[in-house]
């Protein structure tokens, strides 16, 4: 099989017409190239240099071989090029998938401001999609809750620690009932306003509730960003994060902290174990980082 390596000895010889000024400029020794040169004309099947009188001269084989060899690996270059500027666009993408894109809305519009030259492509996919797409590198990080995506594949960061609260429409008596908080089991009752199935959240709040031993009166399924607007037309109450992001979605919307211990809410950001960061990625995670505790210090002060 012919070598890129015997095509490049070639093309040199091609143009020098001097075993020794192409030896040294190959850093080759005369034998090394003469049997390089050699082989490849065995592969071709006909002579492609005619030796007279210990010079050497390309033949019109050669001629004809020449003009398609320098044409073939200039598209070989070509194609190396391209290859390197698509590695190079690739490092410069994030893709990311969340459990609740919208928390992540004004993060990712502030990174991209931030950071004009990064393209982020950010996802809303069904957590039983997020480990696939982990491994097969369609994704590069997936922020979810604890216990989303255990596998001894996958890595993780914990980003955040957000308490949960009962959500409730305006004027809900519980406002003045619970003036310092409620247990789960003391939501009784009330129609209460879920989640779809699937969605990590919703798993979360299954979880929390089984380990209180309620069952609530579920009176809507629906998806997260419906929720607000369904509690402050007074159809019901929900669990929801309670923190910054989650505050502007459910204006007018009293919250209730729920005492229950073990309800927090542990956020983590997973990627592939033994992935090789790019920097772009490096970046972004410390980006990630800094925005939550900014956010939580200024929600803190403005408390």
């Amino acid at each position: 099989m012919i070598s890129l390596l015997q095509l490049k000895y070639f093309c040199t010889l091609a143009k020098n017409l001097n075993l020794t000024r192409t030896a040294e400029q190959l850093y080759v020794s005369q034998s090394t190239l003469s049997a390089s040169i050699s082989r490849l004309e065995k592969e071709v099947g006909v002579p492609l240099f005619d030796r007279k009188g210990g010079r050497i001269f390309l033949n019109e084989n050669g001629k004809v071989y020449l003009e398609h060899i320098e044409t073939a690996l200039s598209e070989i270059e070509l194609a190396a090029e391209l290859a390197k500027k698509e590695a190079q666009s690739r490092e410069k993408e994030i893709r990311i998938a969340a459990s609740h894109s919208r928390i992540w809305l004004d993060m990712s519009v502030q990174f991209m401001r931030e950071h004009p030259d990064v393209r982020l492509a950010f996802k809303t996919e069904n957590l039983a999609t997020y480990y696939q797409r982990l491994m097969d590198g369609r994704l590069d990080f997936v922020i979810t809750g604890a216990g989303d995506l255990d596998s001894p594949d996958l890595d993780s960061r914990e980003i955040a620690v957000w308490p949960v609260c009962l959500r409730v429409p305006p004027g809900h008596p519980y406002v003045e009932r619970f003036p310092e908080g409620i247990h789960l089991n003391e939501i009784g009752n009330e129609p209460y306003i879920d989640i779809a199935e699937g969605v990590s959240f919703r798993m979360y709040c299954d979880r929390i509730l089984e380990a209180a031993g309620v069952r609530v009166n579920r009176v809507y399924e629906c998806e997260s960003a419906a929720r607000p607007d369904l509690i402050r037309s007074g159809q019901g109450v929900c669990i929801a994060v309670d923190h910054f992001t989650t505050g502007r979605f459910f204006y007018d919307c009293p919250r209730i902290p729920i005492l229950d211990p073990g309800t927090d809410r542990h956020v983590l950001v997973f990627w592939k174990r033994g992935r090789r960061f790019t920097s772009t990625m490096e970046l972004f995670l410390e980006y990630l980082q800094s925005y939550l505790r900014r956010n939580e210090e200024e929600s803190h002060s403005g408390s």
